[in-house]
């Protein structure tokens, strides 16, 4: 059992102040436009969720904010400047909304969002918090998954994950879900290997480890009184044969897992509640029993961190934009301009700065008249491997950067890239968020300076009307 001390403060009074003086719409002045319009909020915005006709999105300063028209306008309604960072937002009922983030914040409204309590239960990072009703919940911290049944006071660890020998391989959590007071499932996956559901029927007393062969479930929650897992599976295995095909499953105990609906394409963005990203601009929802299909525009914009209501989808990147979501009978076209799904708020950078919440740093376009002469491994069906000469550039590039006592980032210096490729890198490094220090600490209130070497790589093949370049962070490049 974690005893930690919690501290907890009615915020009704900040709640109503927040809600008068804060409303914001965006750059179309409350109209829709017809592409994604940026929603100006007074906050670095990390997470999104969505229930009905409602979106909620939390984030830095202990800051949520409410939209009940599709994104057009939005209010806060709960704000505590200096605060934590809150890291993932959820509704439950008509009612309960709570979040949850750094030094083991948490934040809870039980009349849709008019008042609020916030607490401490342990001083540990809170990347995920679910709760079945009011008094049962799981959350994942980073030494592990932990339960509460009361209320999120106090949390206990979850002895299966180290005392099972079935179980304990499997250290990394994919996903945390809570249908009801009593059941609960985790999403577990071994480095390297396989993934298990782990479930349990009675709150917690005991739980059942599960593997399926040949799928690789990416994502669990619950939706409608079930579970469901999401990601991919392989099809038609035999003699070590087999394809990659759309996974979805669904199971109202965690032991019996059926497939529903079949998606025409692989799902190459982030599941949610409300469906998948199949490319940008397209979204599948296959909690029914067909799929259906929206459209969203496909201009690079649509991040993993994502949610939809009625007629309208909203999306995080540093900033939230929102846009039409369009019902189609089929997926529309990939934009002539296939881009990636921009990581956005949903994934880090591998070998991340310390303290580093959202590190991130996308793939971007360059000019390939730009580029000098690189050699890459050809070879092509039937062929034998071999060197081959196409147009790219390599660089080290030196960056500093100010990390504000918010958790944000201040001001970003470049060194060593061509102006192009500054551009794009100094807009992503201004866009990542660090774990802000404790209150009343020697760093509160005091900006740090930090400094990095990336190494970017730009490659074009003959096919591609500009090169594509990425950057990454080489192990022991970051201090």
């Amino acid at each position: 059992m974690i005893n930690a001390a919690v501290t907890a403060v009615t915020l009704a009074a900040a709640a109503a102040l927040s809600s008068a003086a804060f409303s914001f719409q965006d750059s179309q002045k409350g109209q829709p436009a017809e592409g994604w319009s940026r929603i100006t909020l007074p906050f670095r915005a990390v997470s999104i969720a969505s229930d009905g006709n409602v979106f909620w999105v939390c984030g830095a300063d202990e800051m949520l904010a409410r939209s009940t028209d599709g994104g057009i306008t939005w209010q806060v309604k709960h704000v505590r400047t200096g605060g934590d960072v809150l890291l993932a937002v959820h509704v439950l009922g008509d009612k309960i909304v709570y979040a949850a983030g750094t030094n083991g914040d948490t934040v809870w409204s039980s009349d849709g969002g008019e008042t609020w309590t916030a607490w401490k239960a342990g001083s540990e990072r809170v990347a995920d918090i679910v709760f079945g009703d009011e008094l049962h919940g799981l959350r994942r911290t980073i030494s592990g998954p932990q339960m509460t049944s009361d209320g999120g006071k106090t949390w206990s660890s979850i002895s299966a994950k180290t005392t099972d020998s079935a179980v304990s391989p499997f250290s990394d959590v994919l996903g945390i879900a809570a249908i009801d007071s009593t059941h609960f499932a985790l999403l577990l996956h071994k480095p390297e290997g396989e993934n298990i559901f782990l479930s349990t029927m009675d709150g917690g007393r005991f739980w059942t480890p599960l593997h399926l062969n040949d799928t690789y479930a990416s994502t669990l929650f619950a939706r409608d009184g079930k579970y469901w897992a999401l990601g991919m599976e392989i099809a038609n295995r035999q003699n070590r044969g087999g394809y990659g095909v759309p996974l979805v499953l669904s199971s109202v105990d965690g032991l019996d897992w059926k497939h529903g609906a079949k998606s025409t394409k692989e799902f190459e963005g982030t599941c949610t509640l409300q469906g998948c990203v199949l490319y940008d601009g397209a979204i599948v929802d296959l909690y029914g029993d067909a799929p259906r299909y929206f459209a969203v525009p496909g201009d690079g914009t649509l991040s993993p961190k994502w949610a939809m209501v009625q007629g309208h989808a909203c999306t995080i990147s540093s900033v939230v934009w929102c846009a039409q979501a369009t019902a189609v009978e089929k997926p529309p076209e990939r934009p002539e301009v296939d881009r990636p799904i921009a990581l956005g708020a949903g994934r880090n950078l591998e070998n991340a700065p310390p303290d580093c919440l959202i590190c991130v740093l996308n793939a971007f376009a360059f000019d390939k008249d730009l580029l000098g002469k690189t050699q890459v491994m050809g070879g092509g069906p039937g062929e034998a491997p071999h060197e081959m000469t196409i147009p790219g550039l390599q660089a080290v590039v030196d960056v500093s950067y100010t990390i504000q006592s918010d958790g944000s980032v201040g001001e970003v210096q470049i060194y060593g890239a061509a102006k192009a490729i500054e551009s794009h890198l100094s807009a992503d490094i201004q866009g990542w968020l660090f774990d802000p220090p404790p209150a009343g600490t020697a760093a509160d209130n005091q900006d740090q300076s930090r400094h990095l070497r990336l190494l970017v790589d730009c490659t074009s093949f003959p096919d591609d009307d500009e090169a594509t370049c990425t950057a990454m962070i080489p192990p022991r490049w970051t201090r």
